[in-house]
């Protein structure tokens, strides 16, 4: 509800839960998610609604799992809230496949919801006992918690350990989430009337629970996220194994992202598994007829500041990248700037599998310092492993630039492979891509396509349209 009067300290923070026995899981239950594993330490007072109660009561047994079924979300609905579903999920897993359909047109703190909104991982959950959320185009908006708290996972007897902070707290959270579909919603920041410095850092995250639990076989479809980009810890969309898997069953395998509209962030999705045990089976593109863009239609839409920044960034994680649009992204300073960034260490002998970056665009990428860092369209650096294999092929990159005026290496780069350690034994295949860079006035020196190594990754490069016609300038600048 609405908050009056002056605002309260911002190293506030609260958590609502019971424990016994000796505590941690199974022998806890949050009060927010209904989880006996996940707990929202991240509660304030403008965020918890009023006239909102939490009873606890013993039962002689677990509850039911909830059945197979349609269940609304809203005003006169099922769960007035998705806060309140996904407790119920959590908590009861379910028997059967379960549709969620929002009701409402807006969802906000006023509405009732306690952000995040996380679904954790539910009991009963498989291939044909899915969990999909249809969001019918409602809009969820948040500002983002001011306080010093966390959102924790607890993996045993007072041991627990952070998933969401401050600098990570997501508007929608899958933690060790399996099988779930969330599709047709808008993810928005908004202002808050109390904390005026507080913006929200993920429009959605999907991060492991446990070393052995991570978050598999979901899809994110038909999702719009606007974040600010002035918080420069804004993500649209990241994956993350918080927790270091000590098996395959800990990372974050086969998540699909399709149909994506990501803006106003600092960067666009950011991929990132474990050098151990990577994430595997990812796609990252469209489906039915649909796109994805990630940079909103003005300059300068995602970064703009100091920091890296990037479109599209993926570690220690294997899958594809396609027809995806990536523009106006921007940096300020020394650091460098990416439409899709392949971020792997070639030092690292773990096999990625093939990865798969085609039918994209990338266009209008910048950085405005006179002392800038690398501006690249496509980035991609593969891991030591023979079985480690990239192909790169019908992807579109043009109008980069750069104000930088260094002229003894690089500072736009059309299609950049393998700067990052040899790569040895990998395959690189480079095929059937189309690069320009043009500029009537480029003071730093370019390149279309530079490969890093001359000892590294076997790397083929065919059928190709490469072209830098930067026009004359002053000063020494190489163009290739």
């Amino acid at each position: 509800g609405s908050k009056t009067g002056t605002a309260p300290s911002t190293s506030e923070s609260a958590s609502i839960g019971i424990e016994w026995g000796v505590g941690g899981t199974p022998n806890y239950l949050d009060g927010v998610t209904g989880s006996k594993s996940l707990g929202n330490g991240l509660l304030h007072s403008e965020e918890f609604p009023t006239g909102r109660h939490i009873r606890y009561y013993p039962v002689a047994s677990a509850p039911a799992a909830i059945a197979a079924g349609t269940y609304t979300v809203g005003a006169g609905g099922t769960y007035p809230t998705l806060t309140r579903a996904f407790a119920d999920l959590n908590q009861r897993g379910i028997s059967g496949p379960v549709v969620l359909n929002i009701t409402n047109a807006t969802y906000n703190v006023g509405s009732g919801e306690i952000f995040p909104i996380v679904l954790g991982n539910v009991s009963g959950t498989s291939s044909t006992n899915t969990i999909t959320i249809n969001g019918n185009g409602a809009t969820y908006s948040y500002f983002g918690s001011p306080s010093s708290g966390t959102f924790i996972s607890s993996t045993e007897a007072a041991t627990t350990t952070t998933v969401f902070s401050t600098t990570t707290e997501p508007i929608i959270g899958l933690v060790g989430t399996d099988y779930a579909t969330i599709q047709n919603l808008t993810l928005s920041h908004t202002t808050s009337a109390i904390y005026t410095a507080a913006r929200v850092d993920r429009g959605i995250a999907v991060f492991n629970a446990l070393a052995t639990d991570g978050a598999t076989n979901n899809t994110i479809r038909d999702i719009t996220i606007a974040l600010d980009r002035t918080n420069t810890s804004s993500i649209g969309i990241q994956q993350n194994v918080v927790i270091a898997p000590t098996s395959a069953a800990g990372a974050n395998s086969n998540n699909k992202y399709y149909n994506l509209n990501i803006s106003n962030a600092y960067s666009g999705m950011y991929m990132l598994g474990n050098t151990s045990f990577p994430d595997l089976g990812g796609e990252i593109g469209t489906i039915a007829g649909g796109t994805t863009t990630i940079g909103g239609a003005t300059a300068n839409d995602i970064g703009n500041g100091t920091s890296q920044t990037w479109g599209i960034r993926a570690a220690a994680w294997g899958g594809k990248i396609f027809n995806t649009t990536i523009r106006n992204v921007t940096g300020t300073s020394s650091s460098t700037v990416d439409g899709i960034f392949i971020d792997n260490s070639g030092g690292t002998t773990t096999s990625i599998g093939t990865y798969e970056i085609y039918n994209n665009i990338v266009r209008d990428l910048n950085n405005t310092s006179t002392s800038a860092g690398v501006v690249s369209g496509i980035r991609v650096n593969n891991t030591g492993n023979a079985a480690t294999v990239t192909s790169v092929n019908n992807n579109q990159i043009f109008s980069l630039t750069s104000s930088s005026t260094t002229n003894t290496s690089r500072r736009v780069i059309g299609l950049r492979i393998q700067d990052a350690g040899s790569g040895s034994p990998s395959t690189h295949n480079i095929d059937f891509n189309a690069v320009s860079i043009s500029h009537s006035n480029l003071l730093t020196s370019s390149s279309a396509l530079e490969i890093g190594t001359t000892s590294g990754p076997v790397i083929n490069v065919r059928n190709y349209i490469l072209s830098n016609t930067t026009g004359a300038q002053t000063g020494s600048a190489k163009h290739y």
